[in-house]
């Protein structure tokens, strides 16, 4: 039996004086994306997300997998659906879920 691990991640984005976006999701331990359209590296977790994120608004990523032995970071329009188990233990994907993010003015 596997276990999968989830780890919350948060991260605040200032794009004005002002506006702050928080953005949240969670880290999948060992699982990977199915297809990736733009790999990244070094990246670092935080780099990773944030990247996504921004590429998100413009519907260019939905889940980013990231392997921290390469310190990589792969954009994918893949659904959560679309994920599969990973072959690396270090590997992981970060999923955006639908509405959490939020402005605040």
């Amino acid at each position: 039996m596997t276990a999968t691990i989830a780890v919350l991640f948060m991260l605040s984005i200032v794009l004005c004086e002002g506006h702050i976006e928080d953005v949240q999701t969670e880290f999948i331990k060992g699982k990977a994306v199915s297809t990736s359209h733009t790999t990244v590296q070094p990246y670092s977790k935080i780099e990773c997300v944030k990247k996504c994120y921004e590429e998100g608004k413009k519907d260019r990523c939905n889940v980013a997998g990231y392997d921290k032995t390469t310190n990589s970071c792969h954009l994918s329009l893949d659904k959560d659906t679309d994920i599969v188990d990973a072959a690396a233990q270090a590997a992981g994907v970060y999923i955006f879920p639908q509405g959490t993010c939020c402005y605040s003015f």
